[in-house]
């Protein structure tokens, strides 16, 4: 008697909107990005500050990212971030999950952040630009 075995393999969309956001699928990422802090007044609601922040994606998903930070992300604070590509950077509002000092990152600290709010053109681009670091990762040769 013959049997027959069947193999289903289930693949997580990037763009498949789950209601946990860390079960997202992650890639891993490593591209500079720039951002800046805002700030909160009860008179005037969030505002962009001057201040620039130097900042390392570590991974990313279409619902947020973890990055290294020149600076500390306070907790529950907003800040502005522009993703690659360079050419054409998407400018995304986040706000800080958690952020900790780094052992050994490229910058002092290491942050998770998750996007408010984006929309469909956002989420889109944010998909495209997981797909070119799954393509950057698979062509990157293996160390023994």
């Amino acid at each position: 008697e013959e049997e027959i075995v069947f193999l289903l393999v289930l693949a997580q969309s990037p763009q498949l909107h789950l209601t946990d956001r860390r079960r997202h699928y992650r890639v891993h990422a490593n591209a500079p990005v720039t951002g800046r802090n805002k700030s909160y007044s009860a008179t005037s609601g969030w505002r962009m500050t001057k201040q620039d922040l130097r900042m390392v994606l570590s991974d990313l998903s279409v619902s947020g990212c973890a990055l290294y930070s020149n600076r500390e992300l306070v907790s529950r604070s907003r800040i502005v971030l522009y993703l690659p590509p360079r050419e054409e950077p998407l400018r995304i509002q986040a706000e800080v999950v958690e952020c900790e000092q780094s052992k050994d990152g490229p910058e002092r600290w290491h942050a998770r952040v998750r996007f408010l709010d984006p929309d469909e053109s956002d989420t889109r681009r944010i998909t495209e630009q997981i797909m070119r670091f799954q393509q950057i990762e698979s062509e990157a040769p293996e160390l023994d």
